[in-house]
């Protein structure tokens, strides 16, 4: 049972109700048509103890933690930027009396020392063991370079009538494409000229019809226009004036 609940808590929380129910719905419907076995009864408390253990609340750890962490990373920064540095910092004098910053110094110490031995342990044994690589797996790399070589020239020597028919045919295609091309070419000019004609000549007689029409709509747009401007214009004007009015007076 825990290991199925488990596996069910990875899925999403409504992905988990819907299955559940529906497992459970199930489950009730069949034992009411098999008579209420003592398995369907065991699986209706599994059903009901996964929901209890899914519904349960739990202590929020991950927002908790994160919410810590956030504050202690704010008030470390506020506390640098308060005292113009790490080594009149708060956190520095608790370091300090805590002794953190003794431990983190010997355990960097450490890290040095060690590192160093590392580095200087592969300085000196690096070269001998690829020394030792090279002399084992030399002969069996040569080996393989002077089979590629031979499956090389193998591939060339099955390719070479192919490669003699494309030499022999490669300079007539070429012709071929040169004679043509401007045959092509021809043809696609006067493709392009007949069907620039034929939008000119369209859009030309378009123009005819609409134009009048267009023109009307001008000088009507105009007429009223005027009309429009004549009658606001003086509202405008006295407006202006007494804003003038105004403002001169303050």
């Amino acid at each position: 049972m825990s290991f199925l609940f488990s596996f069910l808590c990875k899925l999403p929380q409504i992905q988990f109700h819907e299955t559940i129910r529906a497992f459970s719905l199930t489950n009730e419907e069949l034992a009411q048509k098999r008579g209420g076995k003592k398995d369907f009864e065991n699986c209706r408390k599994s059903c009901k103890f996964l929901l209890e253990q899914m519904e349960k609340k739990r202590f929020p750890w991950r927002p908790v933690a994160l919410t810590v962490f956030f504050l202690l990373v704010t008030a470390f920064v506020i506390d640098l930027i308060l005292h113009e540095g790490f080594k009149y910092s708060v956190t520095h004098q608790f370091m300090q009396k805590t002794g953190i910053s003794h431990v983190l110094k010997q355990a960097w110490t450490k890290i040095t020392l060690y590192s160093g031995i590392a580095f200087s342990w592969l300085a000196i044994n690096i070269p001998l063991y690829y020394a030792k690589v090279c002399e084992l797996c030399g002969p069996y790399l040569r080996l393989l370079v002077q089979k590629l070589e031979w499956i090389g020239l193998k591939v060339l020597e099955l390719l070479q009538p192919a490669i003699v028919y494309l030499q022999q045919q490669l300079p007539i295609l070429l012709q071929w494409i040169q004679t043509k091309a401007p045959i092509v070419l021809a043809a696609v000019q006067d493709n392009l000229t007949v069907a620039w004609n034929y939008i000119s000549s369209l859009t030309d007689s378009v123009l005819v019809v609409i134009l009048p029409y267009l023109v009307e709509a001008w000088e009507t747009l105009s007429f009223y226009s005027i009309i429009f401007w004549e009658s606001v214009e003086p509202a405008i004007s006295s407006a202006w004036l007494w804003l003038k009015t105004s403002v001169g007076t303050t």
